[in-house]
C-alpha cells in the first residue's frame, strides 16, 4: 500500500475517532452491575436449567465484552504509537511504502524505574473451562505449518495465556537463525519450561539467570531468541524466594543485558514473579 503521509495521519485519526470505547465501557458496567447480579440472585432461588444456561450465556459474552473492550483500547495505542510516529515525519508530498510488521517490541520504561512484582498465582474466571471457546484469548497455530507449530511445553504456556487474557498467541516460523517461540498480540515472547533433569535433579536461582542469559544470547553474540520472556518453572522445586533471588541476581551482575530486556514472567506452582518494563 502506497500513501502519503498526510493520508496516512487522516486514517489513522480516522481509526482511532471510531473506535466505540464509551459503548463497549458502558455496556460492560450495565452488564457486570446490573444484568448479572440480578441474574446471580435469581439463579440462588430456582433450580431452572435454562436459567442457569442463560447465565453462563451472559458470563460469556461479559468475556467477550471485556475482550473486545481491550482490544479496541490495544488498537488504540497502537494506533496513537503511529501517530506519534508519523507526526515527527515531514509533512511532505512524497509517497512512502508503509507496512506494519508482524512482530515488534513494545516501548518500554527505564530498568531503574522496574521492579519485580510478586503475586499468587493467577487464576481463570469461573466461566472459563476447558473449552478454548471460553478463552478470553486464542491460541492460533493454523498460519504455520505443523514443523513450525508448538511443541508440548510452550503451547501449555500459550493455553495458560489464552485462558487468562484476550491475547492472539500464534509461533513464529523458525529460521535459519534463533527466533522467539511465539507473536502475543504481535508481540515476540520467548517461552522456556524448566523441567528435572539426571543434568538439572534440583534447581535454584541461579537457573534463573541461566535461562534469561541463553534466551537473550545467539550464536552470532546478537539479540538472541527473545528479550521478552516467560519462565514456567512450575515443574520444579524452586520458591519464589528462589526465583526473585535469580532474577534480581541477573538484572544486577549484568546491566547491560538488562538494558536490552522487556519483560520477565516467572509462572511458580503457586506464585507468579513478573518484571515488567513495558508502557502502555
Amino acid at each position: 500500500m502506497v500513501s502519503s503521509i498526510g493520508e496516512l495521519r487522516a486514517r489513522l485519526q480516522a481509526a482511532v475517532d471510531e473506535l466505540p470505547l464509551d459503548d463497549l465501557t458502558a455496556a460492560r458496567e450495565h452488564l457486570r452491575g446490573v444484568v448479572l447480579p440480578r441474574l446471580h440472585h435469581l439463579a440462588r432461588s430456582s433450580s431452572n436449567p435454562r436459567l442457569h444456561e442463560a447465565l453462563a450465556a451472559l458470563n460469556r459474552a461479559g468475556v467477550e465484552l471485556d475482550s473486545g473492550r481491550r482490544h479496541a483500547h490495544e488498537t488504540h495505542r497502537v494506533t496513537r504509537d503511529y501517530m506519534h510516529s508519523l507526526l515527527s515525519a515531514p509533512q511532505d508530498d512524497r509517497t512512502y511504502r508503509f507496512t506494519e510488521h508482524a512482530v515488534h517490541a513494545p516501548p518500554t520504561r527505564p530498568v531503574a524505574e522496574t521492579s519485580p512484582v510478586v503475586s499468587p498465582r493467577r487464576q481463570p474466571a469461573p466461566w472459563v473451562t476447558d473449552n478454548p471457546r471460553t478463552w478470553p484469548g486464542r491460541v492460533d497455530e493454523g498460519q504455520v505449518g505443523r514443523r513450525f507449530a508448538f511443541n508440548d511445553d510452550e503451547r501449555s504456556i500459550a493455553r495458560w495465556l489464552a485462558r487468562l487474557y484476550p491475547y492472539r498467541i500464534a509461533p513464529i516460523p523458525r529460521t535459519d537463525g534463533r527466533t522467539a517461540d511465539s507473536a502475543v498480540n504481535g508481540y515476540t515472547v520467548e517461552f522456556k519450561t524448566l523441567r528435572i533433569s539426571p543434568e538439572a535433579p534440583r534447581h535454584g536461582p541461579e537457573n534463573i539467570g541461566r535461562t534469561i542469559k541463553k534466551m537473550q544470547r545467539d550464536r552470532r553474540g546478537g539479540l538472541g531468541q527473545g528479550n521478552n520472556i516467560i519462565i514456567d518453572a512450575s515443574r520444579v522445586t524452586l520458591s519464589k524466594e528462589q526465583a526473585l533471588q535469580g532474577l534480581n541476581d541477573y538484572l544486577g551482575s549484568f546491566p547491560d543485558r538488562a538494558e536490552r530486556l522487556v519483560r520477565v514472567r516467572i509462572l511458580g506452582a503457586d506464585y507468579e514473579i513478573d518484571w515488567n518494563r513495558t508502557r502502555g
